[in-house]
């Protein structure tokens, strides 16, 4: 089922418009930095986002998590190139997210925009990266379909 608005608690995985790939935790490497791609559709936890809803917006983290690992969040990293990464949780407003609706001719679809720079998470293609962009909403590659996961995929403890 694809939403236009988020839900505290909720596991959501996240298709890009673009090109139908998913927003992935590459390599399903839970270390601090890791950053986030793009990659073809799996049962994977690396493609499983809890979502964390603080008033207008929401913070994301993945279901895939090592015993003993802190909980972790995607953020767009501070540096000014717009790189999304993983990394442990500081309260900043670069770990916080919200949805902008676009309508389309064949639905709704949403840009994610970063509460901090209000750029768009968008699939920039080179070597599948993930990056926070100027939003635009005509641009395919900011525009996403959310879909709720099932909150447990036996046999993917990842």
């Amino acid at each position: 089922m694809t939403v236009t608005k988020i839900e505290h608690g909720q596991i959501y995985r996240f298709l890009n418009v673009s090109d139908n790939r998913f927003m992935d935790l590459h390599m399903k490497n839970t270390e601090n930095g890791t950053q986030i791609f793009m990659y073809d559709g799996n049962t994977s936890n690396a493609q499983r986002f809890r979502a964390e809803v603080q008033d207008d917006t929401f913070s994301l983290m993945s279901l895939c998590r090592r015993k003993g690992e802190p909980r972790r969040v995607v953020v767009e990293s501070g540096d000014g190139k717009g790189m999304v990464s993983y990394c442990d949780p500081s309260g900043e407003l670069s770990q916080f997210w919200y949805l902008e609706p676009v309508d389309m001719e064949h639905g709704t679809v949403v840009m994610i925009k970063n509460k901090a720079s209000n750029k768009a998470l968008a699939h920039q293609g080179y070597k599948n990266q993930v990056k926070c962009i100027n939003a635009d909403p005509n641009d395919i590659h900011q525009l996403w379909k959310i879909l709720v996961a099932e909150h447990d995929q036996a046999g993917h403890g990842d």
